[in-house]
């Protein structure tokens, strides 16, 4: 059976409520027709110590991939904790 597109939530998506945690990073992909940017870009914001590692390429998502600049960024947080500058992408 065919799937059909997902049509996106109407309105913003809803807060995030968080409790303390630390420092999260988030990977925006700016041409990912399931999870728009913009909902990356919002939920960075909402995180304690939040960051966005844009990824400015197609599909749903960009770890895993073999874009070596989304790898080393992931895992050197993962590994390391080693943060991402604010306007950081790939």
């Amino acid at each position: 059976m065919a799937s059909s597109p997902r049509s996106p939530a109407p309105g913003p998506p809803a807060p995030l409520l968080s409790v303390a945690s630390p420092p999260s990073r988030a990977v925006g992909t700016t041409g990912d027709a399931a999870t728009p940017y913009q909902d990356a870009k919002s939920l960075a914001s909402q995180l304690p110590g939040g960051m966005l590692l844009t990824y400015r390429g197609l599909g749903h998502t960009a770890y895993g991939r073999g874009n070596a600049c989304v790898t080393e960024a992931v895992d050197g947080y993962l590994v390391d904790l080693k943060p991402v500058s604010p306007d950081a992408s790939c």
